[in-house]
């Protein structure tokens, strides 16, 4: 049995089978190389026969591999689970995805029918504005179902590839395809879609440049001539709660550049000679005054 293929376990006309897709939102850029990315996952019972310990499979380090990013989770508690109706579905409040890859508790039953629809943000921070990958990152989440009294701790990934635990009744690997015509989102018969990626972009950070000088008529703008540049002067980048965020220095024309900036806040920059200056961002990005 290979990971990518839906497995089922039949006993006469009944069928053990578990089915998962699994959706990311947005990446929001929260600092110059820091990222948010908000998933859920709906795992649920797609046979005719309740699915024993149910279990969904995690592993954010083989997906952001790329950069050699610190993960973390964000919230207290990490994961939301919300069970169908009728459904009991625990969260496994070890998880952290790099070490711990189970989602759930694996102690719970599913009823045919009967869904859990996981969402967690997942935080990112990349050593560099260099190593944001600008390529896709891919992700996939491994369901199974175990028979015993559990638990049962889902797949592991000896070498990066992902296993399904051995005695599985049912596996599945997940879609990245919503089924509206199902309540939870999940198909109608067992292996019903095809397994697919949930790819995961970045945004391409902005930047601020600017030119640093002595204002010496006080009007707020820079006047060729008439005000000096100030080349070689240490200039922060403050955000909007007052937090230093970066900081570089003037060129010998006093110009300045900040790169990998988080688009869509606020900033202020300056030296010695503290000025409000706009962000070089696209319109769609572009601060606005509160």
């Amino acid at each position: 049995m290979t990971a990518g293929t839906p497995s089922t376990q039949n006993f006469g006309f009944q069928k053990v089978a578990v089915d998962v897709i699994k959706s990311a939102g947005t990446p929001v850029q929260i600092g110059p190389t820091t990222y948010e990315v908000p998933y859920a996952v709906v795992v649920g019972n797609t046979g005719n026969v309740a699915a024993p310990n149910v279990q969904v499979s995690e592993n954010l380090s083989r997906t952001f591999g790329a950069g050699s990013p610190a993960i973390s989770l964000v919230g207290t508690p990490a994961l939301t689970v919300t069970p169908s109706s009728g459904a009991t579905c625990t969260a496994n409040p070890g998880f952290n995805g790099t070490t711990v890859f189970g989602l759930l508790a694996g102690t719970d039953d599913l009823a045919p029918g009967q869904s859990c629809t996981i969402s967690f943000r997942v935080r990112l921070v990349y050593p560099s504005t260099a190593a944001i990958p600008s390529a896709p990152q891919n992700n996939q989440v491994y369901a199974s179902s175990l028979p015993g009294s559990g638990p049962n701790t889902g797949h592991t990934f000896p070498g990066g590839v992902p296993t399904p635990p051995p005695g599985s009744l049912a596996t599945d690997t997940s879609s990245n395809t919503t089924h509206p015509a199902s309540p939870s989102g999940l198909p109608s018969s067992p292996g019903g879609d095809t397994p697919g990626n949930t790819p995961v972009t970045f945004p391409n950070p902005g930047s601020i440049s600017g030119t640093l000088y002595l204002d010496q008529n006080n009007n707020g703008s820079f006047d060729s001539g008439t005000d000096p540049r100030l080349p070689n002067v240490s200039v922060e980048l403050v955000d909007s709660g007052g937090n230093v965020v970066a900081t570089t220095q003037s060129d010998s024309g006093g110009n300045y550049t900040f790169t990998g900036v988080a688009p869509g806040r606020l900033y202020r920059a300056g030296g010695c000679h503290r000025s409000r200056l706009w962000a070089e961002l696209p319109p769609a990005h572009r601060p606005v005054e509160p």
